[in-house]
Parts: structure tokens; C-alpha cells; sequence
């Protein structure tokens, strides 16, 4: 787990050594955590280490778009999941997938 604010603080010889690993750490690892980075830029990614989703900020730096399942080997597609009338879906197993569903659904679950 690695997060900073990945400013570097006026400091000289060690300190400033060590500001710059931490900042470099928080890139190698994509600013990983439990809870999202408290300092956030826009495009900035990060891998939550609770849900293993990886995350990135959106170019407005407004909200986290998930990206990739960490646990799977899968993608995380962009664009529409349609759901055709008489099927069910599991809405919080489509991340950052827009559903469209057409006539009457079932609706098994939004997720944990």
C-alpha cells in the first residue's frame, strides 16, 4: 500500500531522498490502498486492495471510473451490456458498463 500527495516537501539531503521514494513507491504500485487516495488528479489511477479494482480519476477530476477486474484475468468493457425483456441481470457484476434493458427484467442483484 502506497499513497501520497506526491508533492515534494522543501526539504534537503535524506528527507528530500526519501519524499521522492515514497512518491515513486505510490506510482509503482498505482497508489494502492484500502480507501481511495485523499489526494486526487485527474487521470490519476489507483488499485484498491478491498475490492481489487483498478480505478481511474476522470479527466475533470471528479469521480473514479473502475477499469480492470485485479483478481481476474478480464476487462472491464466500455459500452452497452443490452439485457433483453424476460432476462436477468446481475447489475453490480457489469463494472463500468452501461445496461440497457429493453421490456420487462429481472433484476437478481446490484452487488456487494
Amino acid at each position: 500500500m502506497s499513497q501520497t500527495d506526491m508533492n515534494v516537501a522543501n526539504n534537503t539531503g535524506a528527507g528530500s531522498r526519501a519524499d521522492w521514494n515514497a512518491h515513486l513507491d505510490a506510482i509503482a504500485t498505482n497508489n494502492s490502498g484500502s480507501s481511495f487516495p485523499s489526494t486526487s488528479f485527474a487521470n490519476q489511477w489507483y488499485a484498491n486492495d478491498s475490492d481489487s479494482i483498478l480505478y481511474q480519476r476522470n479527466s475533470s477530476n471528479t469521480v473514479w471510473i473502475a477499469k480492470f477486474q485485479l483478481t481476474h484475468s478480464e476487462i472491464v468493457e466500455p459500452g452497452f451490456l443490452d439485457v433483453a425483456s424476460s432476462a436477468s441481470v446481475d447489475i453490480g457484476a457489469q463494472l463500468g458498463r452501461l445496461i440497457r434493458i429493453t421490456g420487462t427484467t429481472t433484476i437478481t442483484s446490484f452487488g456487494s
